[in-house]
């Protein structure tokens, strides 16, 4: 099944949630083992490379996502939620999919204005930025602080997405990924 139907979400919205969330979890855990390995080691630079990856495969992703989500009608709740609770959830997929837009994009520029080439699988990205101090702790840390709320956001989508099937015992979970 290529599009949504009423009450379950099509090849392509599977895939691209199962494919963005894999690579924000990694890009989570990647920048999170990363303090683990030495500074100058390889491990460490691995880390921080495996980390920029994710990150850029994530924005590689997400324009055709929302384009693609914008094209097909939602799948129906079955029994409806409350009007808290949807727009709850709306707010928490907004703000996943702003993250996924916006985090990269800060990513590439604190990158850059490090003084760093960042190529996306051995493809080099034009640069948007040149090497600036002022910047770059201006963008790192927007970065980190919107990299940890995406970590919440993460973990208290993926309780909701428990909570709607195991509590709630709505049809939430099974439209994504079936009985």
């Amino acid at each position: 099944m290529i599009f949504n139907s009423h009450n379950k979400y099509g090849t392509p919205s599977r895939i691209f949630h199962g494919f963005c969330a894999l690579c924000v979890i990694a890009a989570l855990i990647f920048i999170e083992i990363k303090p683990y390995f030495p500074k100058g080691s390889d491990g460490r630079a691995l880390m921080q490379y495996a980390h920029i990856q994710a990150g850029l495969f994530v924005l590689w992703l997400i324009v055709p996502r929302i384009l693609w989500r914008s094209a097909n009608s939602q799948p129906d709740i079955d029994p409806a939620p409350g009007r808290f609770i949807k727009a709850i959830a709306n707010l928490t997929h907004y703000m996943l999919y702003a993250l996924m837009l916006v985090l990269p994009i800060l990513g590439i520029l604190t990158w850059q204005s490090s003084d760093h080439v960042v190529d996306f699988f051995g493809v080099t990205l034009p640069t948007i930025v040149g090497s600036s101090t002022e910047v770059k702790a201006i963008v790192k840390g927007t970065h980190e602080f919107l990299g940890n709320v995406m970590l919440y956001l993460v973990i208290v989508h993926i309780l909701a997405a428990l909570w709607h099937h195991f509590v709630a015992k709505d049809t939430t979970f099974v439209r994504m990924f079936g009985r």
